[in-house]
């Protein structure tokens, strides 16, 4: 889960809800105000000429409408989402998908299996720490009643990935189990955004949901920053990442402990965070998650060992007021001096 512990930086300014027009010379930052979606906040900011600026408006428009569709194929608290279709029947048919293509669009079959799939290779190459059966667990800490050990054991008997079954024409789960995307959907809808941006033509943009971030291009003609919040002071901010072309996520406990270990049912204990970067949001989004159930319930060394397998991804971990990062991350650009 995240609590906007990664936020995009202009200048000095952490970039919040407010809508404004930011001119610089004959460019232009388009920041538009952030907009309810997978039950958080998104925003975009785009870079253009100031002619281009009708232009921007109405790109930034398609990319909200963007993840409001990713949205609707993959939220488990809207009773008429496919995910929510699979969990109720333990089914869904590639059919419903052909029958609500406005809805979903023309390949929503095709995106809702293969984000199945890659939560399923991410399963396997992260010692099973990203779950997306963990659904039966969540839900018996849903009124904020911690559960007996025996009931977390009788549950724990539904998530098992093992149960998930896809085919060409369906998808099925085992009676008793249920999926959530949570810990993905949002950087998948990041990725998505940013794929329409760049398809009008803005490549120099910026899209964030809920503090997962990727950044296009220049602002300014300088990479974007984007700041990590400090564990320990969430008010402030401890690292400050200059990107381009990289998307970044973070997981983390700051005010209160509510990340569960699939493999236990229980809450992960420790304070601190873990930060990935890496060229899509989408993996991003998971491994955060993945890695700081590793880091903070198996060790350190077990969540570096685990970015190994994903190239062209790095990651950063806040504990004890101190930082250890995978090789990639240990020289700047990427973690400049505090």
């Amino acid at each position: 889960m995240r609590n906007g512990i990664v936020a995009l930086i202009i200048g000095a300014v952490v970039v919040g809800s407010a809508v404004g027009l930011y001119c610089y010379g004959e460019r232009e930052i388009k920041i538009k105000g952030s907009k309810g979606v997978m039950g958080t906040y998104a925003e975009v900011i785009v870079v253009t000429q100031s002619r281009e600026r009708g232009a921007a408006e109405g790109a930034i428009e398609d990319a909200f409408e963007e993840m409001d569709r990713v949205n609707n194929l993959f939220s488990r608290h809207d009773p008429a989402s496919p995910l929510s279709i699979l969990n109720d029947n333990n089914e869904v048919n590639r059919s419903y998908f052909d029958e609500n293509k406005e809805k979903y669009g023309e390949n929503g079959w095709g995106e809702f299996t293969w984000v199945l799939n890659q939560s399923i290779n991410l399963y396997e190459l992260t010692d099973s720490a990203f779950d997306i059966t963990i659904k039966p667990i969540l839900d018996l800490y849903h009124n904020g009643i911690s559960p007996t050990q025996e009931e977390i054991n009788h549950t724990l008997e539904y998530v098992n990935i093992d149960g998930v079954k896809i085919s060409d024409d369906n998808v099925k789960i085992r009676g008793g189990m249920g999926l959530t995307l949570d810990g993905i959907a949002k950087g998948y809808g990041v990725d998505k955004a940013s794929e329409v941006l760049t398809q009008r033509g803005f490549r120099d943009h910026s899209v964030e949901i809920g503090g997962e971030v990727k950044c296009s291009g220049l602002l300014k003609g300088e990479k974007w920053k984007v700041g990590v919040v400090d564990p320990s002071e969430p008010d402030s901010t401890y690292k400050t990442i200059e990107i381009s072309d990289l998307s970044v996520a973070t997981s983390g406990q700051y005010y209160q402990w509510h990340i569960i270990n699939p493999k236990t049912g229980l809450y992960v204990e420790g304070s601190g965070s873990v930060t990935i970067m890496g060229q899509n949001c989408t993996y991003c989004d998971a491994l955060a998650t993945a890695l700081f159930v590793l880091g903070f319930d198996e060790g350190v060394d077990n969540a570096l060992e685990v970015i190994n397998n994903f190239e062209g991804f790095d990651c950063f971990i806040i504990l004890d007021n101190r930082t250890v990062s995978s090789p990639g991350l240990q020289s700047p650009p990427f973690l400049p001096s505090v």
